[in-house]
């Protein structure tokens, strides 16, 4: 019998254990690779938190700082002007309370003794046609008149709106509880129709208060809404009475 190759097989193993070793070398060192640019990129990571942290801290800083600049601005302006929101709509609400009872008495010691009050029955104030009453003279027997004027014209149809004042504040002035509605707005024109609404370009100088009601009939989603705006002068400190609009859906 051939006695095996004790140096082939030797040389053979020799070869496989130096292959193995130099594998394992080349993983180690493409790991330690793989660790280091890890690493890098972590650093450059954290680097970039850590700038992105101190530029929050700094906005949130000047954040806090605007805060306070808005807060105390905030309760300037309404320091400034809720005494007079307060005594705006305190006098709305005394001149509804007489529009609601009718009493012309009262009402003549509200209206502008130079401008008068001027009745519009649509949230177009029409300047050419719209009917003022005067304090001392129309305002005191305006329910007690039998007079008949034109205070207007219908929407849609066109045709005038002619009749004694009574019938008038019945249709165009106080056909809703406006004494006890659903929204009061100050300078604010809710709940408007189709129709143009140019009372601040009208009363541009001066301040309103509007009674809103939404609607009444479900059925018809909110197509019946109403509202009166008062008109008060705003360079009077007494809040004169100077315009009486009526505001309902027009077609």
């Amino acid at each position: 019998m051939k006695k095996p190759s004790y140096t082939l097989l030797f040389i053979t193993v020799l070869a496989l254990l130096i292959s193995g070793c130099g594998t394992t070398a080349t993983n180690e060192v493409s790991n330690q690779e793989v660790a280091h640019q890890l690493e890098a990129d972590l650093e450059t990571c954290n680097q970039a938190v850590s700038a992105l942290e101190s530029e929050l801290a700094e906005k949130e800083t000047a954040m806090v700082s605007l805060t306070a600049e808005v807060e105390e601005l905030a309760s300037t302006i309404e320091s400034l002007s809720s005494s007079q929101s307060n005594t705006l709509i305190q006098k709305a609400l005394e001149v509804v309370e007489m529009i609601a009872n009718q009493d012309s008495q009262g009402l003549d010691t509200k209206v502008s003794p130079t401008r008068g009050v001027r009745f519009s029955p649509y949230p177009y104030v029409d300047t050419n046609t719209d009917i003022i009453l005067y304090p001392g003279s129309t305002v005191p027997t305006m329910f007690s008149s039998s007079t008949v004027q034109t205070w207007g014209t219908y929407s849609g149809s066109g045709n005038p709106i002619t009749s004694d004042f009574s019938t008038y504040f019945s249709d165009f002035v106080y056909d809703e509880d406006f004494q006890n509605p659903e929204l009061i707005g100050i300078n604010s024109l809710i709940g408007n129709g189709n129709m143009i609404n140019n009372v601040e370009a009208v009363y541009t100088n001066d301040q309103y208060v509007k009674f809103h009601f939404t609607g009444f009939d479900p059925n018809v989603n909110g197509l019946d809404w109403r509202s009166l705006i008062l008109v008060f002068d705003d360079d009077n400190p007494g809040w004169e009475l100077m315009g009486i609009v009526h505001g309902e859906w027009t077609t």
